[in-house]
C-alpha cells in the first residue's frame, strides 16, 4: 500500500470517526433524554390520575357503607311482606328516596340495585322504579333475569364471605362497559342477612380526568383489574383482553413505575382498590420530530465527511507526488545517472530533504571520482612494485633444488629443513589468509614450524599433542595457531631455566571447537593480564608480554580475524600465572557436517 493510500485512509478515519461517534452519541443521548423526560411526565400524570381515581373510589365505598351503617335503612330492608299495602308502599317510597339520594349525589353512579335474598330485585335511579321492566338497561335486567343463578354463583358467595367488604366487579357477563360496586348487607340487631346492594358505575364518569397534555393524540390510558384484564380503554375492542405477560409481570413485581415494553414507554400507578392505572406512549411517535432532526444532522455530517475526504484526497495527492518525485531521483542515482534533475518545490520537510539529498549526491559523486582516481594510482604503484619483487614460485623452486642437492649428497638434515620450509611456503601461498582450512592442515603447518624452531633452539623445549580425532576435519580460520605458538616459544621460554613444555590440544565442548596452546613459561603478571584481556575485548593491539614491542604482534590480529569470520561470541581467551605458565584458548564454532566423525563424548 502506497503512502498516498495510507494518508487517505488516515484522513478518512480522523474525519469520519469523530463525526460518526459524536452523531451516534448525540442520537442516543437525545433519545434517552426524551424517553426519560416523557417517562417522568407520564408517571407524574398517571400518579395524579390515580390519586383522583382513588378519591372517587373512596367516596363511592363510603356511600355504599352509609347504607350498611344506616339503622333506619336496615330496618326498612328487613321488614317482611306481611305488612299492609299502605305500609308496604310507604316502605318502598322511603327506600327509593334513600337510594336515589345516593345515586343523584354521585355522578358516576348510574343506578342502585337491591338484590334481596327473598327473591326481590329492585333498581333505583334509572327513573323507572319497580321489580321488572323491559325499559330497564341490559345490565339491570341481568340481575332480574338471573336471580337464582346469581345466588349460587361463586361471585355472590365470595361477597357474602367478605363480611361486608365492598367488592368491585368488572366484566360481569363479559360486559366491560359497566363496573359494579357490591356489598353484602346484614342486620346485626336481628342477626339476619338482608341481601346485596349493587351500585352500577358509569366508567365514562368514573375515569373522566380534566387534564390537558401535549401528548393526548398519542397518549393511551387503560385500567387493569386484579387479574391483569383491561376493563377501561379508549378502544372498545381491547376491553376484556389480558395484557402482555411480561407487561403484567413487571407491574406485579412492583419494579420501576416506568419501563419500556416492546415499542411502548409504559408508566403505571396502583389505585387503592387493587386496580392499576396504566399509560403507554409509542416510542416511535415520540421520536418522529427527533428523527427528522437526526436525519438532518446526519446529512450535514455526511456532507462534512465528503468534504473532508475531498480535501484529504487533494492533500494526499499533492504530498505523494512530491514524495514520488524524490523517489524517482533516487532510482536514477541507483542506475548510475548522477545528473541532478528538477528540485522538489516548497519550504517544508520534503523540500529540505530533497536539497540535502542533492548535496549528498554531489559529494558522493565527487568522493567516488576521487576514490576511482586513487584506486587507479594504487594499482599503478602495485604494478611497479611487482617488478621489483621476487616471484614466489621462483623461491619455492629454489627450495626444491636445495632439497634435491641435499638428497644427492646425503645431507638428510638439510633436505628435511628445505622440505618443511617448502611445505610451509606452499601452505602460505596456495590459500588466502582468511580462507577456512581443515584443522589437520593447520596442525601440519604447526608441526613444520616447530621442527624449524627446534633446529634453532635445539632440545630446549618439547611439544605434546592432544588432538581428538573427531575434530581433525573441522574448518578453522587459517594461520591462527602459529602466532600463539611463536609467542610461547620465543617469549615464554626465553628466561626459563628448566626445559620448556608446550601442549597443543583440540577437542569439542558444549557445541564448540576448543583449541589450546599452553606452556610452562614465565607467565604474565595479573595486572598486565587484565590489560591484555581488555585490549582484546576492545579490538586494540595487545601490548608486549615482556615489554618487547614486537612480542604481542599477531594475537589481536588472530582475535579480530576469528570475530570477523565466525562472530563476536568466538575468539581468544588468555589465562596465566606468574612463573607457572600461560594458556591461550581459542573458541571456534563446531560444524556437525563436514568435520570428520562426531564424537558423542565431548571430552578429549
Amino acid at each position: 500500500m502506497g503512502i498516498r493510500s495510507k494518508l487517505l485512509i488516515i484522513f478518512i478515519l480522523l474525519s469520519a470517526l469523530p463525526v460518526l461517534t459524536v452523531g451516534i452519541f448525540y442520537s442516543y443521548e437525545t433519545r434517552q433524554t426524551v424517553k426519560q423526560q416523557v417517562g417522568d411526565f407520564a408517571q407524574r400524570l398517571v400518579s395524579q390520575q390515580a390519586i383522583i381515581l382513588s378519591g372517587r373510589i373512596s367516596e363511592l365505598e363510603k356511600a355504599i357503607n352509609i347504607v350498611m351503617h344506616n339503622s333506619e335503612m336496615l330496618d326498612l330492608l328487613s321488614q317482611t311482606t306481611n305488612a299492609s299495602l299502605i305500609e308496604e308502599i310507604n316502605r318502598g317510597l322511603r327506600i327509593k328516596e334513600s337510594m336515589e339520594l345516593i345515586v343523584y349525589q354521585h355522578l358516576s353512579v348510574k343506578s342502585a340495585i337491591w338484590f334481596d335474598f327473598n327473591n326481590e330485585v329492585k333498581v333505583y335511579g334509572e327513573k323507572i322504579a319497580g321489580s321488572y321492566s323491559d325499559k330497564l338497561p341490559q345490565y339491570s335486567r341481568y340481575f332480574l333475569d338471573n336471580q337464582e343463578a346469581l345466588k349460587s354463583s361463586e361471585l355472590f358467595n365470595e361477597i357474602v364471605q367478605g363480611n361486608g367488604r365492598p367488592f368491585w366487579v368488572t366484566g360481569l357477563q363479559e360486559d366491560y362497559n359497566r363496573i359494579f360496586l357490591m356489598k353484602y348487607l346484614f342486620n346485626w340487631k336481628q342477626s339476619k342477612p338482608l341481601g346485596i346492594i349493587i351500585f352500577a358505575i358509569d366508567p365514562d364518569k368514573l375515569f373522566e380526568f380534566d387534564i390537558e397534555t401535549d401528548f393526548q393524540s398519542i397518549y393511551e390510558t387503560m385500567t387493569l383489574d386484579r387479574d391483569g384484564k383491561v376493563f377501561n380503554h379508549s378502544e372498545q375492542t381491547k376491553l376484556g383482553e389480558r395484557v402482555n405477560t411480561d407487561y403484567w409481570v413487571e407491574i406485579q413485581n412492583g419494579g420501576s413505575s416506568a419501563f419500556t415494553s416492546g415499542s411502548d414507554l409504559v408508566s403505571y400507578s396502583e389505585v387503592n382498590n387493587g386496580w392499576y392505572l396504566v399509560s403507554s406512549v409509542p416510542v416511535s411517535s415520540l421520536m418522529q420530530d427527533l428523527t427528522r432532526v437526526h436525519r438532518a444532522t446526519m446529512i450535514i455530517a455526511l456532507l462534512c465527511i465528503v468534504l473532508s475526504i475531498t480535501i484529504a484526497f487533494l492533500f494526499s495527492k499533492h504530498f505523494s507526488q512530491r514524495i514520488y518525485q524524490l523517489i524517482r531521483k533516487m532510482l536514477r542515482i541507483e542506475t548510475g545517472d548522477w545528473r541532478i534533475q528538477e528540485r522538489v518545490k516548497g519550504n517544508d520537510e520534503i523540500s529540505v530533504l530533497d536539497r540535502h539529498f542533492d548535496r549528498m549526491v554531489q559529494r558522493l559523486h565527487e568522493l567516488i571520482r576521487k576514490n576511482y582516481i586513487q584506486e587507479l594510482k594504487q594499482r599503478e604503484a602495485e604494478l611497479n612494485a611487482l617488478q621489483f619483487q621476487i616471484n614466489p614460485h621462483f623461491l619455492y623452486n629454489t627450495l626444491e633444488s636445495i632439497n634435491s642437492i641435499a638428497l644427492v649428497n646425503g645431507r638428510d638434515d638439510i633436505r628435511e629443513i628445505s622440505q618443511r620450509l617448502g611445505n610451509m611456503f606452499r601452505y602460505s601461498i596456495h590459500k588466502k589468509q582468511n580462507q577456512l582450512v581443515r584443522l589437520k592442515d593447520e596442525l601440519q603447518h604447526i608441526e613444520n614450524y616447530i621442527y624449524l624452531q627446534k633446529v634453532r633452539f635445539g632440545d630446549s623445549f618439547e611439544v605434546h599433542y592432544d588432538i581428538n580425532k573427531c575434530v581433525t576435519n573441522q574448518k578453522i580460520v587459517k594461520f591462527i595457531l602459529q602466532p600463539i605458538v611463536e609467542n610461547a616459544i620465543v617469549h615464554g621460554f626465553e628466561h626459563l631455566r628448566e626445559k620448556g613444555r608446550l601442549y597443543v590440544r583440540a577437542y569439542q565442548e558444549s557445541g564448540l571447537l576448543i583449541l589450546e596452546v599452553q606452556d610452562n613459561g614465565s607467565g604474565i603478571q595479573e595486572e598486565k593480564l587484565r590489560e591484555m584481556t581488555d585490549q582484546l575485548e576492545h579490538g586494540l593491539e595487545v601490548d608486549s608480554i615482556d615489554r618487547d614491542e614486537k612480542s604481542g604482534i599477531g594475537l589481536s590480529n588472530v582475535h579480530q580475524r576469528i570475530i570477523l569470520t565466525c562472530g563476536a561470541s568466538y575468539g581468544l581467551k588468555i589465562s596465566s600465572s606468574l612463573h607457572k605458565g600461560t594458556c591461550v584458548m581459542i573458541r571456534l564454532p563446531f560444524y556437525n557436517r563436514g568435520g570428520g566423525e562426531k564424537d558423542e563424548d565431548s571430552g578429549r
